[in-house]
């Protein structure tokens, strides 16, 4: 399974305790609740019988009035939408939805239901009771915490522009180890989820650690800006030199990354083309994702427009045309790059597509509904015969490295797509996206040897549709024909 995304790592919760008590495992926690009666965490109530409701429809689930699920897992779907369909980013903030009731038969399936409401709030709360939770300021927190994005979840802002400020002072606390670090446990959230090859935009210049070599195999791109300051060919090309430097690339390849139009000037993406179609590199580049990047370029005014004109980018470019007519109208783009997110195109835009099917699309399922964002323009996509990729972006905007959720998600804003086509794009098409369609993506003669497994007893037909739904870490994986030894 494919991923395309940044990788970041740490992961924060918050939770009020109820009970004082010397526990020792999750279910004597719960078990200890259940003596109440009735025991409530966050926004859930659940009691004696292993029933667990919203604390607001205590009366109606007196009267049975509630819709009634009897396995666990199906708290995952329940925490995944609010009572308007929107997706729930953050699990622990108080929009739960309403009108559902869990009926379980056991201690351990009411824990199982638990943690997909409220993950890791078990945990908190016993290690609260031990003592052996320390709170730390937020300030201290973000000037030393090595997974810096990870923290921006929690200061969610639909404000695309103040979202990069707040990134932006972050990375300034960000040093080489951390983003090591962060990559390594990015690696192996991945790992837990069945991915098997990423495409990782490496958007810090720290060289490459070495990695197991049951790690998924990685196509580093390396994110270019010159928003500031023009990068020299000769610059760019130590860089990757360096970054390099001494490292078997067996499970790695590289790509080149221009950050996106508002960030790298017309000459440094002039140039990486020019990279890409003489050493054949894969490139990606971020293109139309928000609103204000439109109000820039076409209108010449916005937030994002003042923003970077404050740090004393030319903006002579803009107010004249949109960023995908400046990129493809201009033809600074390699035929076959990634395009990532693609959201609000104009309607002249859409020629360009039309006349450049060969480009592929990325479209990061949880990041668009973390900025609560219009559907995607997946159908007009396809009507122009151009692939959609599904990827994860980084974890400012998401809360996991899950392929598993993306797909999940896509279904529930586009029902009326196959699970089979769903599936392909995590495996056929960004393979394809990369020139790696004999390689990766299928199991075939001649492919690499990467598998994972999950537990399934049904037929072939409904194969595709228990593959979407998978909730849980991965229990078997090869990577390269090999198992890890644990296997």
């Amino acid at each position: 399974m494919y991923a395309i995304l940044k990788l970041a790592a740490d992961r924060y919760y918050l939770m009020t305790p109820t009970l004082s008590l010397n526990l020792n495992t999750f279910h004597t926690l719960l078990q200890s609740c259940l003596e109440k009666e009735l025991a409530q965490i966050g926004q859930v109530t659940f009691t004696r019988d292993f029933r667990i409701f919203h604390t607001e429809d205590a009366e109606v689930a007196a009267r049975n009035g509630l819709r009634i699920y009897t396995e666990p897992e199906a708290a995952g779907e329940i925490a995944r939408f609010d009572d308007e369909g929107q997706y729930r980013p953050l699990k622990s903030a108080p929009n739960l939805r309403h009108g559902w009731e869990l009926r379980l038969s056991s201690i351990e399936e009411l824990h199982v239901a638990i943690d997909f409401l409220y993950p890791a709030a078990l945990g908190l709360w016993l290690s609260l009771l031990r003592k052996r939770l320390v709170g730390t300021p937020l300030r201290r927190t973000l000037a030393r915490q090595s997974g810096m994005y990870r923290i921006t979840v929690r200061t969610r802002t639909n404000c695309f522009t103040r979202w990069i400020q707040n990134l932006n002072s972050l990375k300034r606390f960000c040093t080489d180890g951390d983003y090591l670090a962060a990559v390594r446990m990015g690696l192996e959230e991945l790992s837990r989820w069945g991915i098997t090859s990423v495409l990782n935009i490496a958007s810090h210049p720290a060289p490459l650690p070495r990695f197991p070599l049951l790690s998924p195999r990685v196509w580093w791109f390396f994110e270019l800006m010159d928003v500031r300051s023009r990068i020299r060919a000769e610059a760019l090309l130590g860089t990757m030199a360096e970054f390099l430097s001494g490292h078997s690339m067996e499970n790695s390849k590289v790509g080149l990354a221009p950050h996106s139009p508002y960030t790298a000037s017309v000459a440094l993406y002039r140039f990486v083309k020019f990279c890409a179609e003489k050493y054949i590199f894969p490139v990606s580049t971020h293109l139309a994702e928000t609103s204000e990047e439109l109000e820039m370029f076409r209108d010449g005014v916005g937030s994002l427009f003042e923003f970077l004109q404050g740090l004393g980018r030319n903006m002579s470019d803009c107010g004249k045309k949109s960023p995908v007519a400046l990129l493809l109208g201009e033809k600074l783009m390699p035929m076959g790059a990634l395009l990532v997110h693609m959201n609000y195109l104009d309607e002249d835009d859409w020629t360009f597509m039309h006349n450049h099917r060969d480009f592929h699309v990325v479209h990061c399922p949880k990041t668009h509904a973390y900025f609560r964002r219009k559907k995607f323009h997946f159908d007009r996509f396809k009507q122009y015969g151009i692939t959609t990729c599904l990827g994860t972006d980084s974890l400012a905007s998401n809360d996991s490295l899950n392929l598993f959720e993306e797909m999940q998600l896509f279904l529930h804003e586009h029902p009326y797509v196959s699970e089979p086509e769903v599936f392909k794009m995590v495996t056929a098409h960004p393979a394809k996206a990369i020139g790696q369609a004999h390689r990766l993506g299928k199991i075939a003669p001649g492919a690499y040897a990467d598998l994972i497994a999950i537990p399934y007893i049904g037929g072939e037909a409904d194969a595709y549709a228990a593959i979407i739904s998978h909730r849980h870490p991965i229990a078997w994986r090869m990577i390269h024909g090999t198992l890890p030894p644990d296997q």
